[in-house]
């Protein structure tokens, strides 16, 4: 207890004499040297805390910045997807519905034995709006194309006719051919390359190199059914999507609408 009371007593006149020098010395030269020093090592010791404490705002600002920047960037994508689907609906509703109104329904009232799988002839002519040239549908498929245009009726020449050629394109692959008929029900896709990578069940759409049929119009899908001619090309019968066999109702196209 004795020896605890002197140690108390030994740390208090301690301080007592450095508080009376430290007062004592103020404004002297060794003094201020000695404050001088001790405040060099103090920033020393500050300057890594400040650095540090100034990289961290700093990263906390660019942070906050790019997290406004990124949910600004995306509300405005969102905006953008909105506005291009509208104006982009409208013009798919503007489409159809000028598809709806230059398409023409015809009943086939001939088709002649001996040309049956070359031409049929139906109701709507010239005074209809019909021209040579327009392509025919039926169930959505192109069947084939107007010939010959009386008043009233029309000729129409069927894809399975020999003298029917139509430039059209593989969904899938992309790839560009022709497709005609062979005079006895069949479609034959040719002047297909050996190395194409075709297979069976891809589509045929009309191509766009057509001057006479609009591009797009589906015509039908690839078979298995294969043969390579002699020069060079090999050939895919086609299975089309339409009933050719049985025609009763179809559809015309009337070129003669211009597209808005």
């Amino acid at each position: 207890m004795t020896e605890n009371r002197q140690g108390y007593i030994i740390s208090g006149l301690c301080a007592v004499a450095l508080g009376l020098v430290l007062t004592l010395g103020t404004g002297s030269p060794f003094t201020e040297r000695a404050m001088g020093l001790w405040t060099d090592c103090l920033v020393w010791l500050e300057q890594p805390a400040s650095h540090l404490r100034g990289f961290y705002w700093t990263g906390r600002k660019w942070v906050l910045e790019r997290r406004f920047l990124i949910d600004k960037l995306s509300k405005m994508e969102e905006e953008n997807d909105a506005l291009f689907l509208s104006l982009h609906l409208k013009d798919a509703l503007d489409l159809r519905d000028f598809l709806l109104e230059s398409t023409v329904n015809a009943m086939v009232d001939l088709r002649l034995p001996l040309s049956w799988w070359k031409e049929i002839r139906i109701n709507q002519g010239g005074m209809d709006g019909l021209s040579p040239g327009d392509p025919v549908l039926q169930n959505g498929f192109l069947i084939g194309r107007v010939n010959r245009v009386d008043c009233s009726k029309s000729w129409i020449t069927l894809l399975t006719s020999t003298e029917e050629m139509t430039p059209v394109v593989i969904r899938e692959t992309r790839d560009v051919g022709v497709v005609v008929g062979d005079g006895m029900g069949g479609i034959w896709l040719c002047y297909i390359p050996l190395d194409s990578e075709i297979k069976a069940g891809m589509n045929l759409d009309t191509a766009l190199i057509s001057e006479i049929i609009p591009p797009g119009v589906p015509v039908g899908t690839v078979t298995d059914d294969m043969r390579d001619n002699e020069q060079g090309y090999r050939e895919y019968r086609i299975s089309s999507g339409a009933d050719l066999s049985r025609l009763y109702d179809v559809k015309v196209f009337r070129r003669g609408d211009k597209l808005p």
